[in-house]
């Protein structure tokens, strides 16, 4: 009778023991993946946070340039939804995207909606009209009311690439053309979202 209760501890024993292995097995299996499971969802995170605009035209442009890659947040469609088309490059020291209203616009005057363009080693443009201002994380901006194709400007300097956006006030401002406070202060904002942002 004692050997029977001996032998049934013994066993229970086993089971216990094999039941808590098991349990620590996937325990640690589960421990093992957290890292890449972080890792895939700031990957996944990442692309989501990448407007849709530049989507098409990031991974050429990341493999051109040597340059944090500075995109703010605009939107797919002008403001009576009509969409924008975006070419753009890279090189070593920079790159250039143009937005058009028709696709293969490239700066052509009649179709062109702006552009955005960093470069290392230039300086930001600047005349009579050029304005200081701050922008996220403290850097001075410059902002030019007036400047390509008569569309305003904003201008930074990051890491020694000098960044610039100029777009027509059509594509933020549904046509209005109100005041030049209102249009400056989109600009400081859209150029905000591509700092805030960072590197693509």
């Amino acid at each position: 009778m004692k050997l029977q209760s001996l032998l049934g501890l013994i066993m229970s024993l086993t089971i216990v023991s094999q039941l808590s292995n098991s349990v620590l097995a996937q325990t640690e299996a589960k421990i093992a993946t957290v890292p890449l499971t972080k890792q895939l969802y700031a990957q996944s995170r990442s692309q989501k946070q990448v407007p849709a605009l530049f989507r098409s035209i990031l991974p050429q442009i990341k493999r051109q340039t040597r340059v944090p890659i500075l995109l703010p947040n605009l939107p797919s469609v002008t403001p009576d939804r009509q969409r924008i088309y975006i070419n753009g490059s890279g090189k070593s020291n920079g790159y250039r995207i143009a937005l058009g209203s028709l696709p293969n616009c490239n700066g052509v005057t009649s179709c062109s909606l702006g552009y955005i363009i960093a470069e290392r080693g230039s300086s930001p443009y600047s005349d009579e009209a050029t304005q200081q201002v701050t922008l996220a994380r403290n850097i001075t901006g410059y902002y030019t009311p007036r400047s390509y194709k008569a569309s305003p400007a904003i201008e930074w300097v990051y890491k020694s690439v000098v960044y610039s956006i100029a777009l027509q006030e059509y594509l933020y401002t549904n046509g209005d053309n109100p005041n030049s406070n209102i249009v400056k202060a989109e600009m400081i904002k859209i150029a905000n979202s591509a700092i805030v942002a960072g590197s693509r």
